[in-house]
């Protein structure tokens, strides 16, 4: 993907979540929003480990190696965040760690974009800083409680996870000439591993918010499946 596209789409995604963060912080229907979250979180895990990371690291090893060693990251993966989850749960830098799902997957999905297949620019754009602002979203207001989210705070998080995540994307595509594929699997793979701890902490903490919502979390899920078409 060509520098200024991927450049333009980390803009756009910071802008847009600096657009809405006051409405959806000081939204009235908490249910409803943190259920959307929800949902954009686990279609995020579900697509990432069954289509992307699935059909790429079986195209570069073949079915049953790629099956396996996506199996193997999987469950490394979740030993290790489990272990770092608790140390820095102990030291108070939780925010900190809830960064690095979101950029892995940002960084992973851009690796894995192929320029020669990509739609029209302007609707390229659009799909990929929508993708971007979504899950940086979901992960911000899953791991806050309701009273202290804050819309400075949203787009603080939104620019950072963009920006981190733009940078080796365009370094790796600039001085790294070989395949990046399979690379990008294992570092969506890593990223969906800790966006299972920021899901089961989240469900296990939903201390201001009595229920699920089923239509917010089918309303999360449609809506990333859309967004996600316009990206490729």
């Amino acid at each position: 993907m060509e520098w200024k596209y991927a450049a333009a789409a980390c803009l756009l995604s910071i802008a847009a979540v600096m657009l809405f963060s006051p409405l959806l912080c000081r939204s009235q229907r908490q249910c409803g929003i943190f259920s959307a979250a929800l949902g954009i979180i686990i279609f995020r895990i579900v697509k990432s480990v069954f289509v992307e990371c699935g059909w790429e690291l079986a195209a570069a090893a073949g079915t049953n190696t790629g099956l396996f060693l996506e199996a193997l990251m999987m469950g490394c993966g979740i030993v290790f965040f489990y272990e770092i989850n608790k140390v820095f749960s102990e030291s108070g830098s939780k925010k900190v760690f809830s960064s690095v799902g979101a950029v892995m997957v940002c960084t992973g999905k851009g690796l894995m974009l192929d320029s020669r297949l990509m739609p029209d620019g302007a609707v390229f754009i659009v799909g990929r800083a929508s993708v971007i602002a979504l899950l940086t979203f979901a992960v911000y207001y899953v791991r806050e409680d309701s009273g202290e989210r804050q819309a400075k705070s949203l787009s603080g998080f939104t620019a950072i996870c963009a920006i981190i995540s733009l940078l080796p994307e365009l370094l790796t595509r600039q001085y790294v000439h070989s395949e990046t594929k399979p690379s990008a699997a294992m570092l969506l793979m890593l990223g969906c591993c800790e966006l299972m701890f920021e899901l089961s902490n989240a469900l296990k903490n939903m201390k201001n918010t009595s229920e699920i919502s089923a239509a917010g979390l089918a309303a999360g899920i449609m809506l990333s499946c859309g967004l996600e078409s316009l990206a490729g």
